[in-house]
């Protein structure tokens, strides 16, 4: 039930602190969703990047390719073919595989008009052995022959048929034998020669044979081109340094369902992209451009863009969380404070008129006339004293908590010897009617206790001290309060113990705070102002000195205010009168005083 009333005087805090949250989860849940969006929007860039990179190195590779096929095949002569004149042919091959080693194997194809499959005829040529001593020359120069080869013709027709569209103009084409592409294809490239063209011609010109060459993909158009045209494609995206960052590229060749690479700038990294030609070029159908980017996660702005905003997020929740549980924590506190100035109002309330209804009480008693023999009159005097001493003590205190707390609590610290201090408060102490009842029992040091010290703050604390181990040991058996003064170390020690009713250890927390009073109904009982210890507090602390406690419930308490033995005083902020606000000291051990 106690929690259930608690939770309901919090119920706006926690209704306010469960929405926050929820709106913040809830906007780091869509900040993560959108940064997912963009993050797959961005990834499909860097892909659509990659792919443009893919077909510019690819479709750069086919431009170079076809145009030096062009290039070769137009530097034969077409009326050899349309003559069918070997020897010049001959001599037309001899001198291109001379100048193009690149080139794989040359052919030249022979038919009729209009009767292409029944008189197709391919004739291969075959290169010149200089070491022959047969060979034919020319002009003292030895030349290569073209010779008949069934399979060869059969591989070109197969090609070439496999070709679609043929257009009826002199063009060229490129095709490969499908009955080898799942092992090694032959790479052909066609060149049509039509009849001569003429006057007043009405039917379009017919084909009549073909200058063909074969070649390979990691000879041709050049041995080192395909270094080349990578080299070109890295330093051009170094120079550009794009969003997708450093590529590495690789060329690779499938021969016999084994795949090698031609061309690998960074072993370790596989091709996030590949693409060969499209299969309309009919162009080495084994070659693969592949394309990786190692820096891509590095360069990705989503991707960066994801993990801070996350971690932004995250962090906010972190904070907004902290910042609920600081809140939390201080209405709590702030609701605690109130209830102890509640409580503190109610207590004041009682002390004030305790002692006022008896001063009243006592006074009318001795206005009316009543109280005439002398005996009695003294009698009522000493009681309306004894309550105005109490009234101006408690007084006292608040105004000297207020003090402190406003920092403007002076202490005229001066040499002495704290046994005279402490002696003399005990003597005091011990005519008070509150302490009618107890045995004070002193164990002072024998040897002098010489320090610094404010002799009326000291004699307020040790009183405070003394009235608060009376006050909770009025009902115990055992009415004896001892005070010891010793020395421990660099500290001179007062120690006041009872056996009183004892403080239990979640009181011990909060026993020096101002207005804390125990929920103990015993201790409530006693009534109180819940002053004297926080005073007390706040005269060892101006000392540079500590006050500590040491309890159980029912086996008393022991209170130690600790104050340290100087060697050197170096006074600080003195004022003309010789008042201190605090001191700095060289001590035996380390510490400095509160102000």
């Amino acid at each position: 039930m106690k929690n259930w009333r608690e939770l309901q005087k919090n119920r706006y805090l926690l209704i306010a602190s469960g929405v926050i949250i929820i709106a913040i989860f809830a906007l780091l849940f869509m900040q993560y969703r959108s940064a997912k969006r963009t993050q797959e929007h961005s990834q499909k860039t860097m892909k659509a990047n990659l792919q443009l990179h893919l077909f510019e190195i690819s479709e750069e590779a086919k431009r170079k390719i076809l145009d030096h096929a062009n290039h070769i095949l137009h530097g034969v002569r077409q009326q050899r073919i349309r003559d069918r004149n070997i020897p010049s042919i001959e001599r037309a091959f001899t001198r291109l595989a001379k100048r193009y080693p690149e080139i794989e194997d040359y052919y030249v194809v022979f038919f009729d008009s209009k009767k292409e499959n029944e008189t197709w005829k391919a004739l291969k040529f075959v290169r010149p052995d200089p070491n022959d001593p047969n060979v034919q020359t020319y002009e003292g120069i030895p030349v290569g022959k073209v010779i008949e080869d069934e399979a060869v013709s059969q591989s070109l027709h197969r090609a070439w048929d496999s070709i679609q569209n043929k257009e009826s103009q002199t063009t060229l084409y490129t095709a490969f034998d499908p009955i080898t592409v799942n092992e090694k294809p032959t790479q052909y490239f066609f060149h049509t020669v039509f009849e001569l063209d003429r006057l007043k011609r009405t039917e379009p010109l017919e084909n009549i044979g073909m200058l063909v060459f074969s070649a390979n993909p990691d000879e041709f158009p050049s041995k080192d081109y395909l270094q080349k045209l990578v080299a070109k494609h890295q330093k051009r995206d170094k120079e550009v340094n794009g969003l997708v960052g450093k590529l590495d590229y690789t060329i690779s060749i499938n021969q016999n369902g084994v795949k090698s690479d031609l061309i690998s700038t960074n072993k370790d990294v596989l091709p996030i992209l590949s693409r060969s030609f499209e299969d309309s070029d009919k162009l080495f159908p084994n070659l693969t451009f592949g394309v990786s980017a190692p820096d891509i996660e590095a360069k990705t702005y989503a991707n960066e863009f994801t993990q801070s905003g996350i971690f932004l997020g995250i962090v906010a929740v972190i904070a907004a969380i902290f910042g609920l549980v600081l809140a939390w924590k201080a209405t709590q506190r702030e609701m605690e404070l109130a209830q102890v100035k509640s409580d503190f109002l109610a207590n004041i309330s009682h002390e004030l008129k305790t002692p006022l209804t008896a001063i009243r009480a006592f006074g009318d008693l001795l206005n009316s006339g009543r109280a005439n023999k002398p005996e009695r009159i003294r009698e009522y005097g000493g009681i309306i004293k004894t309550e105005s001493d109490r009234l101006t003590a408690l007084i006292n205190n608040i105004l000297e908590m207020s003090r402190m707390e406003r920092g403007i609590r002076k202490y005229k610290l001066e040499e002495g010897d704290l046994r005279e201090i402490v002696s003399e408060t005990i003597e005091v102490f011990k005519h008070s009617p509150e302490a009618a009842k107890f045995e004070i029992e002193p164990r002072l040091s024998l040897q002098p206790v010489i320090t610094k010290f404010d002799e009326g703050a000291i004699r307020q604390a040790v009183i405070n001290l003394l009235s608060n181990a009376v006050k909770y040991s009025g009902n115990s058996e055992k009415h004896l309060i001892q005070v010891n003064l010793k020395t421990e170390e660099n500290e001179a020690v007062i120690e006041v113990k009872d056996f009183g009713v004892g403080i239990s250890k979640e009181d011990q927390r909060d026993i020096f705070l101002p207005f804390h009073r125990s929920k103990n109904n015993e201790i409530q009982a006693k009534g109180g102002t819940g002053l004297g210890l926080a005073i007390v507090k706040e005269i060892a602390r101006g000392h540079g000195g500590e006050i500590t406690v040491e309890s159980e419930l029912e086996n008393g308490a022991t209170f130690r205010l600790s104050l340290p033995i100087l060697e050197e005083i170096v006074n600080e902020e003195v004022e003309k009168d010789g008042t201190y606000f605090g001191y700095r000291g060289r001590a035996k051990r380390s510490y400095r005083p509160a102000r």
